[in-house]
């Protein structure tokens, strides 16, 4: 019989700071970028962008699709600091980007950044934050855990065969709790 046990929790996972040279490489993107009024969104899409956005101005909104997922990505100004939100056609928030000072980037990002960059690299840093749903399930006697995006893409899979290595030692489940 197969026991699931699934825990589903929306996870912001702060992809930390990051960073991209000038000019940008694009290389290896498919997907097309079709430029676009936001009144032209769905009405989801629309009130995602603008709760977003709060009072500024969204000066840029595009449509794009790749692997068969719509995505739109708003961009806008406030003070000298660029934010982009993209948002899917439900009107679900996928990813959050803002430029950030270099004074403002944690130590580590700037070290590890500056080992990977030819010496004398010009960098820009951005934070990103991306949503994701994080699933733990027991399938079997092991422990599979995914997360999954807001339109449904699995981007991370992954089973630990050694879990029932683990059980085989320990078929009490909580009877530890109860000792204490």
């Amino acid at each position: 019989m197969k026991r699931i046990i699934a825990t589903a929790a929306v996870c912001t996972i702060g992809l930390s700071t990051a960073w991209a040279l000038k000019p940008h490489n694009h290389e290896g993107h498919d997907a097309e970028a079709t430029k676009m009024k936001l009144s032209n969104a769905p009405t989801a899409v629309q009130t995602a962008i603008k709760s977003a956005a709060g009072s500024a101005t969204v000066i840029d909104v595009e449509k794009e699709t790749e692997d068969g997922i719509t995505l739109y990505e708003a961009a806008w100004k406030v003070g000298d600091v660029d934010h982009e939100v993209n948002v899917n056609e439900a009107g679900e928030v996928m990813e959050t980007e803002m430029s950030v000072s270099g004074d403002a980037v944690p130590a580590a990002v700037k070290s590890a950044a500056m080992k990977h960059l030819p010496k004398g690299a010009t960098a820009e840093f951005e934070k990103k934050m991306v949503v994701l749903f994080e699933i733990e399930a027991m399938v079997d006697g092991k422990e599979v855990e995914m997360l999954v995006d807001p339109s449904g893409r699995v981007m991370e899979l992954e089973a630990d065969d050694d879990h029932e290595d683990h059980d085989e030692e320990d078929d009490d489940d909580d009877d530890e709790e109860d000792d204490d």
